[in-house]
């Protein structure tokens, strides 16, 4: 017997209305949004995010990222998050239908 049901829902930060990225950091303070977890501006390389999440306590990386956390490559157009109850850093590609980017 399952004890768990399975409840299918879109990702969260499609919910959070208003939420805008610059383009790209370095800003004061790389705008930390609390509620979300997000630096909100475009962060260009993985070592920055890394370095930018190890400063909020953020010092796991998610076990499915793919690019490595000390890489210097440019990306455009990508985000990155800190869940600092949980210690876990995200860097990702900013979808355009989730998020404005200014």
């Amino acid at each position: 017997m399952n004890m768990y049901q399975l409840v299918q829902t879109a990702p969260s930060d499609i919910y959070v209305r208003g939420v805008k990225f610059s383009k790209p950091c370095p800003e004061e303070n790389y705008r930390y949004h609390n509620a979300t977890g997000y630096f909100l501006c475009v962060v260009e390389t993985a070592k920055t995010c890394r370095d930018l999440c190890q400063q909020l306590g953020c010092n796991d990386r998610y076990f499915m990222g793919v690019i490595p956390s000390k890489s210097d490559k440019i990306k455009r157009n990508y985000r990155c998050r800190c869940f600092p109850e949980y210690h876990v850093c995200f860097y990702n590609p900013l979808p355009k239908r989730i998020h404005d980017i200014d």
